[in-house]
């Protein structure tokens, strides 16, 4: 493997501890309780935590719900004790951009952070919440996502699912 390559992978294995250690969730009890699933797209089976469902919102409902909170009762298909959002920092930032671009008025702390392209793309953005199931088992997880996953304001629904730096290959 060249130089490079080696590179790039550790650039995107950091962005990717980044982008966990940020937006991650409170993950609780890792005492390995985790299953095998169908192969993931490298061909291996994925471990995943058996009490909790990532869920991405889509586009629409993500920025026409900027403001909403969200808790356990807009999840009424499953048991869940808690809900977690994942993209929590980001939304002050996102609200002063809808703020911005609907009235042509940029804050100078926005405007410089526009000039410099350190601002969300609204385009793509998506709220990720992480459901925290009541009842845990493997099983609940897999039935939780098969549930949510049927809804037009979720755009992907799967379990949490571990990554560790021995999953990279050369």
């Amino acid at each position: 493997m060249t130089g490079k390559k080696i590179g790039m992978r550790l650039l995107a294995g950091a962005a990717l501890l980044c982008v966990m250690a940020l937006a991650g969730c409170a993950y609780g009890d890792t005492d390995g309780d985790s299953a095998r699933i169908l192969p993931g797209a490298n061909g291996e089976y994925e471990d995943f935590a058996d009490d909790m469902v990532i869920v991405v919102l889509t586009n629409e409902v993500s920025l026409s719900n900027i403001d909403k909170i969200y808790t356990t009762e807009d999840f009424p298909e499953f048991a869940f004790s808690s809900v977690e959002e994942s993209t929590e920092l980001l939304l002050p930032l996102v609200k002063a951009q809808i703020e911005a671009e609907k009235t042509g008025v940029w804050p100078p702390w926005l405007d410089e952070r526009r000039k410099y392209g350190a601002i969300v793309n609204l385009d793509v953005f998506k709220r990720i919440l992480c459901l925290r199931l009541t009842n845990k088992s493997i099983e609940n997880v897999l039935r939780a996502c098969e549930l949510l996953g049927k809804r037009d304001d979720i755009e992907y629904a799967h379990p949490d699912t571990f990554e560790t730096m021995d999953k990279i290959h050369s």
